[in-house]
């Protein structure tokens, strides 16, 4: 539902404000040059020296599959050009088989986080998506200074 959407974007801000991310909301925004809508959000990471680069986010606030959701987390990745995704969905509707906190391979991963719709926001807790973001985002900033440092030897060797 769109107000988890709302409260999950909200949480993000908060989240990357830090590092000097941005994050914006394109779940309502067709992929440029079709007409799908696919991933809620965009964090879009500025990390000094290097590319800026993106992680997909796709929220689903009701019962939904593993395996439908890293489809369109895939997806997601393809179509909004990120180099990583990550799947929430609200932990009371996790699977029997799945986890608060479930890697899909290097690039995605599911969480499962407590949202209730309520003004206070009390207990809500989006923690999981924070580990889940600062987890890949590191790791893709790992990833990329690497290349640029390998990028960057043959001149240093000259």
């Amino acid at each position: 539902g769109a107000s988890f959407e709302d409260a999950g974007y909200e949480a993000l801000v908060q989240m990357t404000r830090g590092f000097g991310d941005k994050v914006e909301a394109c779940g309502t925004v067709t992929v440029e040059g079709t007409t799908r809508k696919i991933g809620d959000q965009l964090i879009y990471v500025c990390q000094p020296g290097l590319p800026e680069f993106t992680i997909v986010v796709e929220q689903k606030s009701g019962r939904f599959g593993r395996r439908p959701l890293l489809r369109q987390m895939q997806e997601a990745m393809e179509c909004r050009c990120s180099s990583a995704a990550i799947g929430v969905v609200q932990r009371k509707h996790l699977g029997k088989r799945q986890t608060g906190y479930d890697q899909h391979g290097p690039l995605q991963v599911i969480v499962g986080v407590d949202w209730r719709d309520d003004e206070e926001d009390a207990g809500n807790d989006w923690f999981a998506l924070e580990v889940a973001y600062r987890a890949l985002r590191g790791q893709l900033v790992a990833g990329l200074a690497d290349d640029v440092q390998c990028s960057h030897l043959p001149q240093l060797l000259l």
